[in-house]
């Protein structure tokens, strides 16, 4: 694998309509290649006021869990090889980066698209900040195609 560059991007959920942590914010990485794939080497999500004291929590996937009451934000699986990103932050009325947590799965590879699922337990509609920076990479054929099946679903 060659590395070729770097995609940074970063953004607000609005989580005012209640199905909003439902549906994941699709982050389109797809170039119409498969010999380029990107790898998710940092995540971050925190409340949208530094005065708050709600907690977000957020996960990446490489599978679209729609709907599914499993794979909202603030559920977690460690199990799925679909879920590549995890991130919460426990917010105190002083700082909004008091408690924070993120791991990245170093092994993952993204050929296609990515999802963003979060979460907000204020209830109150706030809207939750992220941050996500991408390594993009020049690999092989055979490399991409094994990265698409391992980023699909396994019925775990």
């Amino acid at each position: 694998m060659k590395k070729i560059g770097e995609y940074t991007m970063r953004g607000q959920s609005d989580l005012t309509d209640t199905a909003s942590p439902a549906r994941p914010i699709r982050v389109t990485l797809f170039d119409g290649s498969f010999t380029t794939a990107y790898r998710l080497v940092e995540f971050i999500v925190s409340p949208r006021d530094a005065g708050s004291s709600s907690d977000v929590a957020g996960k990446v996937s490489t599978d679209d869990p729609g709907t599914d009451t499993e794979a909202l934000g603030s559920r977690w699986n460690w199990q799925r090889n679909t879920e590549i990103g995890w991130a919460s932050t426990n917010a105190a009325t002083t700082s909004i980066r008091e408690k924070s947590f993120s791991l990245v799965d170093p092994d993952n590879l993204i050929v296609e698209d990515c999802f963003l699922s979060l979460t907000n337990n204020a209830g109150d509609g706030s809207r939750v900040n992220y941050f996500m920076r991408f390594e993009k990479y020049e690999v092989s054929d055979w490399r991409g195609a094994l990265a698409m099946v391992r980023s699909k679903s396994q019925n775990v």
